[in-house]
């Protein structure tokens, strides 16, 4: 009567892709070639069904794709919970649940929401959860549509992550600053570029100085 459903990707250590491990987003962030994998769980978390495939698809639709292949393959007909980070919450994923009676628990970053909802997030207020209708937009038949979804939002801190990550920043806005001291080439800096404000136009030599709110920004929502 309830399923969950959630993809995940293995990495090989070999020098050169086949037809079936293939380069693609690796979730422990590696360049090695990776395969797919959607998983049906019954309501005990014990394995259903899996559908494996070549790493360098991309997840969204396969999540919608192998949802209904297994489904189909073992009969169920009950709700299907689908479990998913970031990556793979896009509108359609969502619509399809809706449109077929399923539900969702997928994670969203912060940084990633609108304003209204970022400024939600900062209030000083121990209940961080609501009950909502936000929109969302997608493609149906080339045409844009934005349909709005009640859900449950619920704001979750890790420390030991939080830690991390701001010791991640740190690091990075030290060498941005190093090259800005050094009068380094504005193609030099690369991702670093977001911590850095330029003031020329033509790319030489790039006139920087660190962009301080920028950085105030980065943090907040660390």
């Amino acid at each position: 009567s309830k399923t969950y459903f959630d993809c995940s990707n293995f990495y090989f250590e070999i020098d050169r892709e086949d037809d079936f491990r293939r380069k693609g987003p690796s979730k422990e962030n590696r360049k090695d070639p990776i395969v797919g994998l959607g998983l049906l769980l019954d309501a005990n978390q014990i394995p259903i069904g899996m559908e494996l495939f070549p790493g360098n698809e991309s997840e969204k639709p396969i999540l919608r794709n192998v949802i209904k292949k297994l489904k189909d393959k073992n009969q169920i007909t009950g709700k299907t919970i689908h479990v998913a980070d970031k990556g793979l919450n896009c509108a359609q994923n969502i619509a399809f649940s809706k449109e077929n009676g399923d539900g969702y628990l997928f994670s969203k970053s912060v940084k990633s929401l609108p304003e209204k909802e970022k400024t939600w997030v900062l209030l000083d207020n121990d209940d961080k959860s609501c009950v909502e209708k936000f929109p969302y937009t997608f493609e149906i038949d080339g045409k844009k549509k934005t349909l709005c979804f009640t859900e449950k939002r619920l704001v979750t801190y890790n420390p030991k992550l939080a830690s991390k990550k701001k010791y991640e920043i740190a690091k990075q806005i030290e060498k941005a600053r190093n090259l800005c001291y050094s009068q380094a080439k504005r193609s030099e800096y690369g991702d670093l570029g977001k911590y850095v404000d330029f003031i020329d136009e033509d790319g030489e030599k790039a006139k920087a100085s660190i962009n301080e709110s920028m950085i105030e920004k980065e943090l907040k929502f660390t």
